[in-house]
Parts: structure tokens; C-alpha cells; sequence
């Protein structure tokens, strides 16, 4: 079900997009130079190699054993791709999608594509002892873990805490490690990598590695979640609720467990591959597919306020 409301997301995009590039020709050596890329990167990347050596084959067969191909458009390209790899692999998180750089002078808006609010989109107190941080992604940044610092420094003196993760885009592991140093203890397990093609593990915890005080354990914690939280906000948010830390407020979250690299492709596309499962340390297992529940379930516009109201009766036990 996950995995077929990405590829409707994929489907909707592409069709958004061919709007405003339908004049954008895609020629033969673009097009070869393109797909020798992404056979090199599923190749390199792909977590299950039966699939990818499959995936590999098709491409190699439809795509690059032609001498010439057909006139068509970048979107008719993307929209036939995208509709191949599925077809091979099985897999609707193995997709390509439009740089945004491509359609610059073309017409096209490129700051619709911009990522809003990165890092901590707002921090204050709600109330006396109520501290309230949104946060709008987590990328690989030292910008990022600067915000956090400030952040989580100004909220110090907070008895309980709102995380808002509701709108979370992006939230890399090692960002994610780091904010759950701040409230859980040193070297908690918070789930193991793994990529069965090369062998590869890793475990994530979290380390004593902040530059802040770690918040004392009476702090009560409320995680705002919603439905299109995925990968490293649900894990987030996951590793405080199983570890007794947090009270999850919202709605179950997509149930995404596939971590996936972004790797541009000839400069004018992004290729997601598929290349780590992550597994809880206590199951051996992890939430694709089902997601996170919610310890009291809410509508999401909701949310902040029921969490709000459980944070004073908490205070005024």
C-alpha cells in the first residue's frame, strides 16, 4: 500500500511537471548517457542484488541495445522509466524524478521546488514550563545541528516538550541520532542498518556528542505525528515512544523502513535507490508497511492542542 501511494505521488509529479516542460526534448545521447548512469547506480546501491542484476538486464535490454530511439519529451521519458523499473523490480521506491535546476528559464517557478522551513522552523514556550519545537528537516548540515543546539538550549528550562514533527520533510539518521541524544541515554541502541547485497551493517545510537545538556528523564515528552512522516521521523519518534520517553499525538505515520540515496543523473535527474533496511534492536523487525500508531489518536490540525492540554495536566499532577 505504501509503496503504491509512492508511485501515485511519482505518477501526480511527473504529470504536474509536464506542464511546464513539455518543450524540453530529451535527445538520444542524453537519453543513453542518462540510463548507462542509473544502471551503474542501481548496480553499485541496490539492496538486493537478485533484483537489481534483473533491473539491470531490462534497462540494458529496452534502453540501451537501440541505436536510435523515438522524439520524446523529458517527462515522457520519466513517466516510461519510472513505469519500467516498477514493472522489473517491484519496487515503487526505485524512481526517477526531475532535477529542479532543469527547468530554470523555462518558464517554470523553481522555487516550488525549494524545501521550506529546514532545520527548526520555530522554538518557544507555549506556556509556563511548555516548551514547543517545530522542526521542518533534518539534513546533513552543520547549520542544522546549530539550530538544534540553539533551539533545544532555549527550551532548557521546559518541564514538558512538544516536538512537532508534523511536518518533518527530511530527516537524515546521523541529525536524528544527535536530537535523540538530547533525551535518551549514551549508547542507546536505536536500530540497526542493513544491506544484504554487500554485507554491510550499522547500528545507530546516541553518544554523548552534544553541545547542550541532556534533558532530565521527568521531562515529559509529546511527539506531534501524521501521516506522511517516513524513515528517519518515524524513527524519531519511534525510538522515544519505545523507550517510555514520549507520548505519540496524532495519526499513524506512512511506514516507510527503506532507506533510499538520491544520486543526480546527468545533471538533470534524481535517481532514488533503495540501499538500507532498517531493524529495531529488540524485534529484529521494523515498521514498513504499518507505521507508527499513535499513543492517543487525533486529527492532525488538532494534534497540538490535545498535546498542549495533556502537558498542563501533566504539570498540574
Amino acid at each position: 500500500m505504501i509503496q503504491l501511494l509512492r508511485v501515485c505521488i511519482v505518477s501526480c509529479y511527473v504529470l504536474f511537471s509536464f506542464a511546464f516542460a513539455n518543450d524540453l526534448a530529451l535527445n538520444h545521447a542524453l537519453k543513453q548517457q542518462s540510463v548507462t548512469q542509473i544502471i551503474s547506480a542501481i548496480e553499485l546501491h541496490y539492496l538486493d542484488r537478485a533484483i537489481a542484476d534483473k533491473v539491470v538486464a531490462d534497462l540494458s535490454s529496452d534502453y540501451l541495445n537501440s541505436a536510435s530511439s523515438p522524439k520524446e519529451t523529458i517527462p515522457q521519458f520519466i513517466r516510461q522509466l519510472n513505469k519500467d523499473l516498477l514493472k522489473s523490480s517491484g519496487d515503487g521506491y526505485l524512481t526517477v524524478n526531475f532535477k529542479e535546476s532543469i527547468f530554470i528559464g523555462k518558464g517554470f517557478d523553481n522555487h516550488v521546488l525549494d524545501k521550506k522551513n529546514e532545520g527548526v522552523s520555530e522554538a518557544k514556550y507555549l506556556s509556563n514550563h511548555i516548551g514547543y519545537l517545530k522542526l521542518g528537516s533534518l539534513k546533513p548540515s552543520d547549520n542544522v545541528r546549530q539550530a538544534l543546539d540553539s533551539a533545544l538550549t532555549s527550551l532548557s528550562q521546559s518541564k514538558a516538550l512538544i516536538l512537532d514533527l508534523r511536518h518533518l520533510e527530511e530527516a537524515d539518521i546521523e541529525q536524528v541520532q544527535y536530537l535523540l541524544s538530547y533525551f535518551l541515554p549514551r549508547d542507546t541502541t536505536l536500530a540497526t542498518f542493513s544491506n544484504p547485497k554487500d554485507n554491510m551493517m550499522f547500528t545507530a545510537k546516541t553518544s554523548d556528542d552534544i553541545s547542550g545538556e541532556r534533558f532530565d528523564s521527568s521531562v515529559a515528552i509529546y511527539i506531534l505525528s501524521s501521516p506522511f512522516l517516513e524513515q528517519g521521523a518515524e524513527l524519531l519518534a519511534y525510538s522515544l515512544q519505545r523507550q517510555g520517553r514520549a507520548v505519540v499525538v496524532g495519526k499513524p505515520t506512512m511506514g516507510v523502513a527503506i532507506w533510499r540515496k538520491k544520486i543526480t543523473i546527468s545533471d538533470s535527474f534524481i535517481l532514488e535507490v533503495p540501499f538500507a533496511k532498517a531493524m529495531l534492536p529488540e524485534s529484529n523487525d521494523n515498521w514498513e508497511g504499518n507505521g507508527i500508531d499513535p499513543d492517543v489518536d487525533a486529527d492532525v490540525e488538532q494534534s497540538l492542542e490535545l498535546a498542549h492540554q495533556l502537558a498542563r495536566s501533566y504539570l498540574n499532577k
